[in-house]
């Protein structure tokens, strides 16, 4: 139960929600029959994901019936006596008034929000795998996703960046500005003189000489999405983040109405109509996390103005406080609403975790072997993929020994 001032929220036992206050009362349908999702993002830089001054982005979702919402936003507004058409989440975090009104909507919306989160430089690191190794491993790219090969070598990148190592920042770099071209393939990593011994100290070489060797499959690859129109989109985090959303809902309900903020990325990458009454749910194991495929639609979610829709703005005030929150550390109301907001995270947020990359781990280890083992034969000119999977199962065998017997 929840009391703010005149506005109190009960919970039944029957899980029914009833809104009170001074002459009104209001009830909503039991909370399996919701299906009305509203989204909206703050941090959005489209294909732009080194800006260092927009180091987040936030896609966040709310569960909540129109009139639901629209009374949920009146109530919170009328009580902070906060002025204005529509509520903007940037405006109200410049003011107490509006940083008390973000509080309330953050504690009144609980489960019903999910979020999901992403780091951009991380983000982009993610990316360079998918689009630098994974042409490559496609035809097994299963054992390796497996292994968490793909996370090892995006916080690789990632952590040289924190070192300052400035190759990693401009391979970063220049792997953007080739994807947003999306036009003939000129990285500096793929020129230069050919490689000859791999360095076993030095990460940043091995991963530059994959790409070196294999630049006629990855070059195919990035020049194949100018021939389609959501070539240019590929880094843009707006669509993967709104599937995240639609497939945290579809598990829990039967189908979803979806309203987002107009976003042009979501234009140019609008959800396949295949989802649409959808009612078989097919399940995918990524990385060893079980997520839906297909969530059932009413409709393709309609793109709207958040003027016109209370939800989107409720979303908005969400998305912005906690990109204000991971931003800013500094700020006296951060960790209250990282806290309050952090069991509301997707799962499939896009972050760093540099355990990936700790020797100290067997998981890391293996890791770092298999990407050592792929740069030899990629440089002696033999298949990458022929026996891998033997290599990797006799390599994490050799390796959890050799760590069981180590001293502590």
């Amino acid at each position: 139960m929840y009391t703010h001032f005149w506005l109190l929220i009960l919970r039944t036992d029957c899980g029914e929600t009833v809104f009170l206050g001074p002459a009104m009362r209001y009830k909503k349908a039991p909370p399996w029959c919701d299906h009305t999702i509203y989204c909206d993002e703050s941090g959005a830089t489209g294909n732009e994901l080194l800006d260092p001054n927009q180091e987040f982005f936030v896609y966040a979702s709310i569960a909540f019936e129109p009139s639901e919402a629209a009374m949920l936003l009146d109530d919170v507004v009328a009580r902070h006596r906060v002025q204005g058409k529509e509520l903007k989440g940037k405006n109200l975090l410049s003011h107490s008034v509006g940083r008390n009104l973000v509080n309330d909507l953050i504690g009144l919306t609980g489960e019903k929000s999910h979020l999901v989160i992403h780091h951009k430089k991380y983000a982009l690191a993610a990316k360079f795998f998918e689009y630098m190794f994974e042409p490559v491993l496609a035809a097994q790219s299963s054992m390796f996703y497996e292994v968490g090969f793909h996370k090892f070598v995006s916080n690789l990148l990632y952590a040289w960046t924190l070192a300052q190592e400035q190759r990693a920042d401009d391979i970063l770099r220049d792997f953007a500005r080739a994807m947003r071209g999306i036009g003939p393939v000129n990285l500096p990593v793929f020129s230069g003189n050919s490689p000859g011994i791999v360095q076993l100290q030095d990460p940043l070489e091995q991963i530059a000489t994959f790409c070196f060797v294999h630049r006629a499959i990855i070059s195919n690859e990035i020049e194949g999405l100018g021939e389609i129109d959501l070539g240019k989109w590929s880094l843009d985090l707006t669509s993967t983040s709104l599937f995240s959303v639609l497939s945290h809902w579809g598990e829990k309900f039967d189908q979803l109405a979806v309203y987002c903020d107009d976003a042009k990325p979501l234009r140019q990458v609008p959800v396949p109509e295949v989802f649409v009454n959808r009612e078989e749910k097919i399940y995918q194991v990524i990385g060893g996390r079980r997520k839906l495929f297909t969530p059932n639609l009413a409709h393709i979610p309609k793109l709207v103005r958040s003027e016109d829709f209370p939800g989107i703005q409720i979303a908005d005030v969400l998305a912005s406080a906690c990109r204000k929150a991971l931003q800013d550390r500094s700020d006296k109301d951060s960790n209250r609403w990282i806290n309050a907001l952090t069991p509301r995270i997707s799962g499939e947020s896009v972050w760093h975790d540099l355990e990936r990359v700790d020797l100290d781990s067997p998981k890391a280890m293996l890791n770092a072997v298999i990407l050592l083992e792929l740069v030899e034969r990629s440089v002696k000119g033999k298949d990458v993929l022929d026996g891998m999977g033997d290599f990797i199962a006799a390599a994490a065998e050799m390796i959890s020994g050799d760590f069981e017997h180590l001293p502590e």
